[in-house]
């Protein structure tokens, strides 16, 4: 498979680009301030660049018209707004976490917070300490999704999110939820990026796997 990779030289896209190789995938990388090949062959582009390469990742899509798998966090609402626009027409995946388990801790989450909708609730995530969006993607995508179930039983509940910025962590979630002299402690965490590099390789394979299926 061909894969084009925005953002290659960094942490992440240089894991990606390592794990991709591994499985005997062809990578192109472009990075920062470097004019794109479009003569390369190209399956699907994987993105883990920056928001402000919106336009020129979705501009290669459009001219390749290969399907788009978007692992970049920190979009504006304007962003989040062109890349839903751009799905309309080419396949894309856009997800602020690719671990394996996320979704899983995700569904958890939002059935303790089903179960016990008065207790007080807050959301605690870490990050190395040169990570630029705070909250992160994935504590907003938490925060939405226990705020929407509780919005769904009639329960309009602000979670407050806190964050920390600290060494080389790769990234803890805590949910916490307390009521009187008990409480729950939810954790999802990484030890290292590669669950991420390798979640979004996956997503990009299925991805092209169910374009072709399609036609």
């Amino acid at each position: 498979m061909n894969i084009t990779v925005f953002g290659s030289k960094g942490r992440m896209g240089t894991l990606l680009s390592e794990r991709a190789k591994q499985l005997g995938h062809c990578v192109y990388g472009i990075d920062k301030d470097q004019t794109a090949d479009f003569s390369r062959p190209c399956d699907v582009v994987i993105d883990f660049s920056v928001p402000e390469a919106l336009d020129d990742v979705l501009d290669y899509c459009t001219q390749k018209g290969c399907p788009l798998v978007y692992a970049v966090t920190g979009l504006n609402e304007k962003q989040k707004e062109l890349l839903r626009q751009h799905s309309e027409r080419l396949p894309t995946v856009y997800r602020q976490n690719f671990g394996e388990a996320f979704e899983a801790f995700k569904k958890c989450v939002v059935q303790t917070a089903e179960l016990l909708p008065d207790w007080d609730c807050v959301i605690y995530e870490a990050h190395k300490k040169n990570k630029k969006d705070r909250p992160s993607g994935t504590a907003l995508v938490i925060q939405s999704a226990i705020e929407s179930k509780l919005h769904g039983m009639g329960i309009n509940k602000k979670i407050k999110v806190l964050s920390a910025r600290l060494g080389e962590m790769s990234g803890m979630h805590s949910v916490i939820f307390a009521k009187g002299s008990e409480s729950v402690t939810m954790q999802y965490r990484t030890e290292n990026s590669t669950a991420f590099a390798s979640g979004a390789l996956r997503c990009a394979v299925q991805l092209v796997q169910t374009a072709n299926s399609n036609g």
